[in-house]
């Protein structure tokens, strides 16, 4: 059930916004100032920033966390908090897109995490999954509501260090192709130099996924 929702200034005690797009276990909607808290507490260990870029803290702060979700409050809404269906009020991961422009203007660049205790059960790539369905079919290039003639994105990317196995595992599951490696492209948080690996996935080959039941 997709929900169109209208930016505003909202005060923590404000009602939630209604989810963008639903799994079978998660919700995904807009974040709300309530959110700090939760969102601070499972983005703080080493191990959720080890494999982002620096624009993502760590120490990863409350003040760090405040200030994110003030950035994310007008539409169109790119960055979307990830919870249970069971708990909505608490943040348990995150997923979005950096819209690409110019030339690049059909395309986006997908980024995702989600909190330790919640690894290994399958919800990054349910959540990966539904997030694809939603910009393929619900969204336009400029991320307002579909109307008749308005350009969708055609195609994601993602861009993952080399040692991110389990994030590769994720994105070739919901179709992503492997498409090249950037060799000592990426310069970490902790000094390493290691290589860049490209994942691209195109709407036709979404949508043949799709007819195939996969």
């Amino acid at each position: 059930m997709l929900a169109e929702v209208q930016a505003s200034d909202k005060p923590a005690d404000s009602p939630l916004p209604e989810p963008l797009f639903r799994t079978k276990r998660l919700l995904a909607r807009p974040l709300h100032p309530q959110d700090a808290e939760s969102s601070q507490r499972a983005c703080a260990p080493a191990s959720i920033t080890r494999y982002m870029s620096l624009a993502f803290a760590h120490p990863y702060t409350l003040e760090h966390s405040i200030a994110w979700i003030a950035m994310q409050k007008d539409a169109p809404h790119n960055n979307l908090a990830l919870t249970t269906h069971s708990d909505p009020l608490t943040v348990i991961g995150g997923i979005g897109i950096k819209p690409g422009a110019d030339v690049q203007s059909h395309t986006g660049e997908v980024g995702y995490w989600i909190s330790e205790e919640h690894q290994g059960k399958g919800l990054m790539k349910e959540a990966l999954a539904g997030f694809v369905e939603w910009t393929f079919l619900h969204r336009t290039s400029d991320g307002s509501k579909v109307e008749e003639g308005r350009s969708r994105k055609t195609r994601l990317f993602a861009a993952v260090f080399a040692e991110n196995t389990a994030s590769m595992r994720i994105l070739e599951g919901c179709g992503f192709v492997r498409e090249g490696v950037q060799r000592g492209h990426v310069h970490t948080r902790y000094g390493e130099i290691t290589d860049l690996h490209l994942f691209g996935l195109g709407r036709g080959e979404w949508e043949e996924r799709r007819k195939q039941g996969e």
